[in-house]
């Protein structure tokens, strides 16, 4: 009878075990996706709004390069949209991926924006 107990209590735990880290992954997927949404609203609003935004989730060594070809850092864009010189028009993602590797998260997707870049750099 034991080895029984032993067996159905592997089992129970096989599958419990496995559904509490998809219920942690899909919270971990849920707050990278209310990052990405509030880093849109922030490419859309602007300002110096915007930039707060900005500052708080960028990396510090964060470098872009617009289809203009100039290369901005992390300064460049939180600067460009506090003093208007950066405003984005038109905002779409698409194809959102997110993956969760312990403490990490990957994000991908696909950006078609339309921006003013009015001299930066």
């Amino acid at each position: 009878m034991k080895p029984r107990l032993v067996i159905v209590t592997l089992l129970v735990l096989a599958l419990v075990v496995p559904a509490s880290m998809l219920a942690q992954s899909s919270k971990a997927e849920e707050e990278v996706r209310a990052v990405i949404d509030e880093l849109q609203e922030a490419n859309l609003k602007g300002g110096a709004e915007g930039a707060v935004i900005f500052d708080k989730y960028l990396a510090d060594d964060l470098t872009r390069i617009p289809a203009n070809g100039a290369f901005l850092t992390k300064a460049d864009l939180v600067n460009g949209f506090k003093t208007g010189k950066i405003k984005v028009d038109a905002l779409e993602l698409s194809d959102i991926k997110i993956r969760i590797y312990g403490h990490t998260a990957v994000a991908t997707r696909i950006s078609t924006r339309i921006e003013t870049n009015m001299g930066t750099r």
